[in-house]
């Protein structure tokens, strides 16, 4: 791991005193480290399934804080599942698919439900199942693999993808490259997502999956959600039950 490193921070240091800017050697044994680097993050991010845990969840919405537990549940590629509950008793619940977003708050007896297109943008969330996905795991955006831009500073690597439709960044540790900050910027919306995640446990033997996660959301207007999330226990692979049901006696809610 410190070799990759090494030799990284070495050939980055040589073809700044040099001035090199064509691919010569040097530059291309930097790609094939750079390439190291990015394997060795996949190579340790979980890879489930299923994914079932409890969570202290803290919202900050403009001069609105919330707090309280809640419950996530995420069946890979197919749906993600929050309720927020409140002295025991369950407040809110959100149900996201690659097609859908479905909100109850169980408070006011209302009910949300949109395409996750236009739903997704009524809340400052990306219009993309696999990006919300991968921010609750954790992992880093498969498009990030290939041709990234990576830059050195002495405790962390710098990882920058440009697509037709966003700019996804992400900052590794530079000794175990684990994942310190990802997010992406929608070019088409504006919409900034950006989460920092820390206290990594070891899951599924050698994979590697942060308990606690900080998200802000800043949207076209500027106004800007904040997200603490601790998760706790996670439990991988056990198959749970996704419905959701809207109660007859609710009413349909604007955003």
């Amino acid at each position: 791991m410190n070799k990759i490193l090494g030799i990284l921070v070495g050939l980055v240091l040589f073809s700044t005193s040099c001035g090199i800017s064509k691919k010569t050697g040097y530059t291309k044994k930097y790609i094939k480290a750079s390439k190291q680097v990015i394997e060795q993050t996949f190579n340790q991010q979980v890879e489930a399934d299923w994914l079932n845990t409890r969570a202290k969840i803290n919202l900050e919405a403009g001069t609105n804080r919330l707090g309280g537990a809640g419950w996530v549940t995420l069946k890979r590629d197919s749906a993600l599942m929050i309720s927020a509950r409140k002295f025991g008793f369950e407040i809110a619940k959100i149900k996201i698919t690659p097609d859908s977003v479905i909100y109850l708050n169980r408070i006011q007896s209302e009910y949300y439900s949109e395409s996750l297109i236009k739903g997704a943008a009524s809340i400052g969330l990306p219009a993309n199942f696999n990006a919300i996905q991968e921010l609750i795991l954790g992992n880093l955006p498969s498009e990030i693999k290939e041709d990234a831009k990576l830059s050195l500073s002495r405790d962390t690597l710098r990882l920058v993808k440009e697509t037709d439709r966003q700019i996804i960044f992400s900052t590794l540790n530079s000794t175990e490259f684990t994942v310190t900050e990802m997010g992406f910027v929608d070019k088409q919306t504006g919409i900034l997502v950006q989460q920092t995640l820390s206290n990594y446990q070891t899951y599924q033997d050698s994979r590697l999956f942060a308990l606690d996660r900080n998200l802000t959301l800043k949207t076209t207007d500027d106004s800007e959600i904040k997200i603490s999330m601790s998760f706790q226990q996670p439990v991988w692979n056990n198959p749970s039950d996704l419905a959701l049901t809207i109660p007859k006696s609710y009413n349909r809610a604007e955003f």
